[in-house]
């Protein structure tokens, strides 16, 4: 389009390239189903960080607002362009493809010289999880983040490249309590430590 308002060819051409028709439907679908997901205030929020940076382990309802801009002419030259401004505030909802407890469970007894115990599913479940950020070139940076689960909170801060799909970021665990677990652990020699 950007050509052809610039009178740097036809529109007959433009529209008639197969190439660029299917790269414009493709990003137009795209963008249609990221602007359900954002539309959506009470929705799914895993649903919008999948179509997003295409990463599927967030689940939650909650709030969202995102405010973007961006670009291009494929999916991935948007991502790169997108600027704008993104808050959430989930509730009850899951992280998949880690057991945060299991983690530090793991490392306790290994600290103590014992077993590790059993660790259930890759799964990290939340009762809430918020924050903020700003997104400039496809990078969103975030410097608030708080998840909160049972006996435990996490503050981090760091950058995600949406377009690359990278991930660089700090985060620190906080033991506000200690659960009971059924192989009998005991874990309140943790409370308090990051």
């Amino acid at each position: 389009l950007d050509q052809v308002q610039r009178g740097n060819g036809s529109a007959a051409k433009f529209i008639n390239d197969p190439a660029v028709y299917n790269n414009l439907n493709q990003a137009t679908e795209k963008a249609n189903t990221l602007m359900d997901s954002i539309n959506n205030g009470n929705g799914t929020f895993g649903k919008l960080v999948k179509d997003l940076t295409g990463i599927d382990r967030l689940s939650g309802t909650g709030d969202f607002h995102v405010q973007l801009t961006g670009s291009g002419e494929t999916l991935a030259s948007i991502r790169k362009s997108l600027a704008g401004n993104v808050s959430f505030a989930l509730k009850d909802g899951a992280i998949d493809g880690v057991n945060l407890w299991g983690a530090i469970r793991t490392a306790h007894a290994l600290l103590r010289g014992q077993s590790p115990p059993s660790i259930g599913p890759q799964k990290t479940e939340f009762t809430a999880l918020s924050g903020t950020g700003k997104i400039d070139g496809g990078i969103l940076d975030n410097r608030d983040l708080l998840v909160k689960l049972p006996f435990l909170r996490v503050t981090g801060a760091g950058k995600l490249n949406l377009a690359a799909e990278t991930i660089d970021y700090d985060a620190t665990a906080r033991v506000v309590g200690t659960p009971n677990f059924s192989s009998g652990e005991n874990l309140t020699d943790l409370k308090g430590v990051d």
